[in-house]
């Protein structure tokens, strides 16, 4: 530290953006500090004397549900009413399992030019990748292939390569994709893809007996259900 003291900060976000990771993890005192800050805008430094003013843009990002830490006081209800004036959802994984093969390949060409290899996924990995749940969602998906990019032998990751939990979420759907003929064929993909969205869809429909419950089972919407159906040629009534 210098004789003048240094910037933190809200300083240095003066006049910019501030980004507050895990918000949800701030202890109650330093919550009071920051909701001092966003009302007044303007602080003190440690053993600072003056006022400092600061126009800062805030963004709070979080995975914690910060209404249940509010009713459950861990969590000031003033500071978060005062943080949400336009909040923006980002899905998890499941809900969105179209993406996953086009992440899971984005991440493995990064992995692979950092290791300086070539490896693509076999079309039935991509299809067991978009099976999976993914608890940790786009961190989880990214860490797998990374430990994928790493530690397979051949140009092609295969099923066998995947890790016990990937292959323990959806063993049903694994041992249907392992019949497929061809898979590194340039049609193999479109097939993979095909059966396991039938076998998810169908299945759905069949344990809830509706296209609502279905939706909600699959975490995606009605209309998806009803539109995936129509396209892979499953008669909604009829199941």
């Amino acid at each position: 530290a210098g004789q003048s003291g240094k910037k933190g900060y809200f300083e240095l976000a003066h006049k910019g953006t501030l980004l507050l990771d895990e918000i949800g993890e701030l202890p109650l005192n330093m919550q009071a500090k920051l909701l001092h800050v966003l009302d007044n805008q303007s602080f003190h430094k440690v053993g600072g004397e003056k006022s400092i003013k600061v126009d800062t843009r805030i963004i709070a990002a979080t995975n914690r549900p910060l209404e249940e830490l509010v009713n459950s006081g861990e969590f000031r209800a003033d500071l978060y009413y005062r943080l949400r004036v336009l909040s923006v959802t980002i899905p998890p994984l499941r809900e969105h399992r179209e993406d996953i093969p086009d992440l899971a390949m984005a991440f493995l060409d990064e992995a692979c030019k950092r290791h300086g290899t070539v490896k693509t996924f076999s079309p039935r990995v991509l299809a067991c990748f978009a099976a999976h749940s993914w608890p940790g969602n786009v961190r989880e998906l990214r860490a797998s292939v990374e430990f994928l990019a790493a530690m397979t032998e051949g140009s092609i990751i295969r099923v066998a390569d995947l890790p016990s939990y990937i292959l323990a979420s959806s063993p049903e759907i694994a041992a249907e994709l392992d019949q497929l003929e061809n898979e590194d064929s340039p049609k193999g993909l479109k097939q993979a893809v095909h059966a396991l969205e039938y076998s998810m869809i169908r299945d759905a429909l069949r344990k809830s007996g509706s296209t609502y419950k279905a939706a909600a089972l699959l975490g995606v919407s009605q209309s998806t259900v009803v539109r995936k159906a129509q396209q892979l040629g499953i008669t909604v009534a009829e199941e």
